[in-house]
């Protein structure tokens, strides 16, 4: 099998789509927990108001200025009156002023006298307003009334420099409009625009991390590429979104009848030898959903007039133990003969198949026990034997050597291209016989776009 053509192929096809509704809830986690993030920081924020003085700058023809109102220009030769009175509005003469006459070093908490100018420059917006002609001044500050005071304070201390300069002749260089006034509204923090910003960002974060995450692990999402990358048909199982809510959702058959009508038919074929026939269904890793589909195929074959029995061997998680409530008296032993594993297995009422657990099952690695346990079991059709996952550390391989078939599972949106890989790469060094592919979690409304 050439895997490195098969995820390209993978990549090429590759549905955002479908990674995003495969994981539209972690999308909605990071979203909503950056939305309460922003909106805790926002709410922690103490509120800050914003008083507002316009003015109207000199009005006159343009003019030459003095050596000093050009460096306040930054060396234009030429300007208007507007921007040498934002000049002088925005010096540092005028902030230095500000800073002493309202203590704003102990205000602003700041280190030193550069540390607080820098600080009120941040808080300070004085913009020229072409379309009105005026000049804004804007001061954000936690005390409404001082947010007032700073701002007027602006106009009073340019007027002071101005004497100084003697850029203008004519007083008052700035003419008010509307004097600053204590804000009664806060206008800081945003608290619900923060909080829809903190949606977005963490909805758009949500979307990176899937994205990237889905090109790490390559997923497989698409029922055709999954079929292409395996290299072979597989029977696939839909997922059931309620079966972890009762055990008795366990007990249905969902497989849909033509392809458990296809699936019969194939197995009997390849396996048209009397005495019962051992099938081991294992997956990759955990959380596949082999012990569902292992139910799954005992259901599928008993509808087919096939006497079936269930048997647990996964001593690390006995999952069909726990749904079934098997107990020590339905476990079975390689000692046992044919009558006494009918009278040991579970006879559920609801279920129409026979139910065990097996002890030490590494013995059946044992050709002979392995035998021996075959001709106990000749009651039955078929021995479905629900195994540990691949990678785990239980020694199943030999194991593998003496069933019929082995069903490797495999999850939507779960199994990666990798574990293919490793599989395929297993497989191939190992030498199995007769192995078959399962796809379990199949769902039309991700896989089926």
């Amino acid at each position: 099998m050439d895997i490195d053509r098969k995820r390209n192929q993978e990549m090429l096809n590759f549905e955002f789509v479908k990674v995003f509704r495969r994981n539209r809830r972690l999308v909605s986690l990071f979203t909503f927990l950056s939305g309460l993030l922003f909106a805790v920081i926002s709410f922690l924020q103490p509120p800050v108001f914003k008083a507002t003085a316009v003015v109207l700058p000199p009005i006159s023809e343009k003019f030459k200025l003095t050596s000093i109102a050009r460096s306040l220009s930054r060396g234009a030769a030429e300007t208007t009156p507007a921007l040498a009175a934002l000049a002088i509005l925005k010096s540092r003469q005028v902030k230095e002023d500000i800073v002493k006459k309202f203590n704003l070093i102990d205000v602003y908490e700041a280190k030193n006298l550069d540390n607080a100018i820098r600080i009120l420059g941040r808080n300070t917006s004085i913009r020229f307003l072409n379309n009105e002609g005026t000049i804004k001044i804007s001061v954000y500050d936690r005390d409404p009334h001082r947010a007032a005071d700073l701002a007027n304070y602006y106009i009073q201390s340019a007027e002071k420099l101005n004497e100084d300069l003697q850029v203008f002749v004519k007083r008052p260089m700035l003419k008010i409009v509307d004097p600053a006034v204590s804000p009664s509204e806060k206008a800081k923090p945003h608290r619900v625009l923060d909080t829809v910003v903190g949606l977005i960002v963490g909805f758009v974060f949500g979307i990176i991390v899937i994205f990237f995450r889905n090109i790490r692990e390559e997923k497989l999402y698409t029922l055709s590429n999954v079929s292409s990358c395996l290299g072979t048909s597989a029977l696939v199982v839909p997922k059931i979104r309620e079966i972890r809510e009762s055990k008795d959702l366990y007990k249905k058959l969902y497989i849909p009848e033509d392809e458990a009508f296809g699936f019969w038919t194939k197995l009997k074929v390849k396996h048209c030898q009397k005495g019962p026939i051992f099938l081991g269904v294992t997956s990759p890793r955990r959380r596949e959903g082999k012990t569902f589909v292992s139910i799954q195929l005992a259901l599928l074959l008993k509808k087919n007039n096939g006497k079936c029995l269930l048997v647990e061997m996964n001593p690390l998680f006995p999952a069909i133990r726990n749904i079934f409530s098997l107990s020590e008296e339905n476990c079975l032993d390689i000692t046992l003969t044919g009558k006494d594993i009918e009278s040991v297995a579970l006879k559920p009422q609801d279920f129409p198949c026979h139910i065990a657990s097996f002890k030490a099952f590494e013995k059946l690695s044992d050709p002979a026990v392995l035998k021996r346990f075959r001709e106990a079991c000749s009651n039955y059709e078929f021995v479905i034997f629900d195994l540990p996952h691949i990678f785990s550390e239980v020694p199943i391989w030999e194991i593998f050597k003496g069933l019929d078939s082995i069903f490797i599972t495999y999850r939507f949106s779960q199994t990666s291209v990798r574990d293919i890989m490793k599989v395929c790469n297993i497989l191939a060094d190992v030498k199995l016989g007769d192995v078959e592919f399962i796809l379990n979690g199949f769902d039309e409304r991700i896989h089926s776009l």
